[in-house]
């Protein structure tokens, strides 16, 4: 009797799936997409928090300066019982509100991204990309994390007066006075005392953050640790 013929490519040929491991693919697979959901999600509402954290805290930093214009700009923040109670005891008062309006995350992002363009786009020039750079909410960071950088360079070169030396560069290149560099970078260190994840900037030397300015692209690598 003669066999009949099977194409070599039927004899070879996989098996096809049971239905039963069609199912328990489908199923893995449903379960990867819900792992990768959950974490973005649980990103983002991590975000929303220190958003959050972060706007309170500066609201809550500049008590004293509060003005009765302040009150509904405070109200928004869902602060404490505590700050509840020094709204509620603000008196009568004339001068321009110290507190931002509040903005949604979301909003914030796009604003940020829109103003921010510059700093990463080919085409954009040295100046185009300062200017973007002191429109940034952390502009204050990037002048500490300059200060940090140039002083350290300053302190391995043993140069006598390190400190004054170093906010005068920062300054120079960023066309401020030495005390405004001296006051922002007090302001991060505060912040670094109180928070010390609000402000983790590494440092920055300025000979990166010239080729930054120039290229449009930074390798961020610290040079000294938080002083």
């Amino acid at each position: 009797m003669v066999e009949p013929f099977h194409s070599p490519a039927l004899l070879f040929a996989p098996a096809a799936p049971a239905a039963g491991e069609f199912t328990g693919l489908a199923e893995q697979l449903v379960s990867l997409v819900k792992t990768v959901i959950g974490g973005i999600q649980s990103a983002l509402e991590n975000a929303e928090r220190q958003y959050d954290r972060a706007e309170k805290l500066e609201a809550y930093r500049r008590r004293r300066q509060w003005k009765s214009g302040d009150k509904p700009k405070l109200q928004t923040l869902d602060l404490n019982d505590t700050a509840k109670r020094l709204i509620a005891r603000l008196p009568p008062s004339k001068g321009r509100p110290v507190v931002q309006e509040h903005m949604p995350l979301a909003d914030v992002i796009v604003a940020t991204v829109t103003e921010l363009n510059p700093l990463w786009k080919v085409e954009s020039t040295p100046s185009e990309r300062r200017q973007a750079l002191k429109k940034w909410p952390r502009w204050a960071h990037f002048v500490e994390a300059l200060y940090r950088g140039e002083h350290a360079i300053a302190k391995g070169e043993r140069l006598p007066g390190a400190s004054d030396h170093a906010l005068r560069l920062v300054g120079a290149q960023l066309c401020i006075g030495p005390s405004t560099v001296k006051t922002l970078c007090g302001t991060i260190r505060k912040k670094r005392g109180e928070d010390p994840e609000s402000a983790d900037f590494p440092s920055m030397t300025l000979a990166e953050f010239r080729g930054w300015m120039e290229t449009g692209t930074f390798d961020w690598k610290d040079n000294s640790a938080p002083s």
